[in-house]
C-alpha cells in the first residue's frame, strides 16, 4: 500500500479524458523562476534549507530554480511557457491569500492543468512586471496568482519558504504526519 501510495505522489496520470491514447505516468516538474543571479547575496543558511527540501522532494518531484538576468528575460520565459500551457503560478502580495492546504490543491490543480510541469515566478527586486501582475495575468485553467504574505522578503528567504510550502504540498497530498 506505501508503494502504491509513494508511485502515486511521484506520479500522475496523463491523457485522462482521451479515449484515443492511452494513459501514461510522467514525472511532475516544478521549477522556480526568478529574477537576480544564482547565489547573490544568498545566506549559507538560506542555501542549506533550500538544498535539504530540494533532496526530500526528489522522491516526490523534480525541483529546479532558474535565475533570470532581467525583468524582459523572465517575461519572455513566462509567455514561452504560458504558450506550452505549462502550469504557471505568479508570486505577487497582491495575489489570493492561501492556507498551506489550499496552496498544495493550487499547486497539483495546475501541475495536473499544466501536464505535469509547473513553475513559479518570482519577480525582481522591483516587483513583477506590470503584464505579470495580478489584474493583468490571463485568466484560465493553468495560471494563478498567489501570495505567500503580506511582509517583504530577500529572494532567497522566498526561495526557501517557496521550497518548503512545496514539500509540505507533497506530504499534504501523501497524508504523512509532517502538516500538522
Amino acid at each position: 500500500m506505501l508503494l502504491i501510495l509513494r508511485l502515486f505522489t511521484v506520479y500522475s496520470f496523463v491523457n485522462r479524458a482521451s479515449t484515443k491514447s492511452p494513459t501514461r505516468l510522467t514525472a511532475a516538474v516544478v521549477t522556480i523562476e526568478v529574477v537576480g543571479k544564482a547565489g547573490g547575496g544568498e545566506s549559507s543558511l538560506w542555501a542549506s534549507g533550500i538544498n535539504e527540501y530540494s533532496k526530500r522532494l526528489k522522491p516526490h518531484l523534480t525541483l529546479s530554480h532558474n535565475f533570470h538576468k532581467t525583468d524582459e528575460a523572465q517575461l519572455k520565459k513566462f509567455n514561452d511557457l504560458l504558450g506550452k500551457r505549462h502550469g504557471l503560478i505568479v508570486l505577487d502580495p497582491l495575489g489570493l491569500k492561501v492556507t498551506s492546504e489550499e496552496f498544495a490543491t493550487q499547486m497539483y490543480s495546475k501541475l495536473e492543468s499544466g501536464g505535469n510541469r509547473l513553475s513559479f515566478i518570482i519577480g525582481g527586486a522591483s516587483g513583477l512586471p506590470v503584464s505579470l501582475q495580478p489584474h493583468n495575468l490571463p485568466k484560465n485553467d493553468y495560471t494563478a496568482c498567489l501570495s505567500l504574505s503580506d511582509l517583504t522578503f530577500t529572494h532567497s528567504f522566498v526561495r526557501l519558504l517557496l521550497t518548503e510550502q512545496i514539500y509540505r504540498s507533497t506530504q499534504i497530498k501523501a497524508a504523512t504526519g509532517y502538516h500538522k
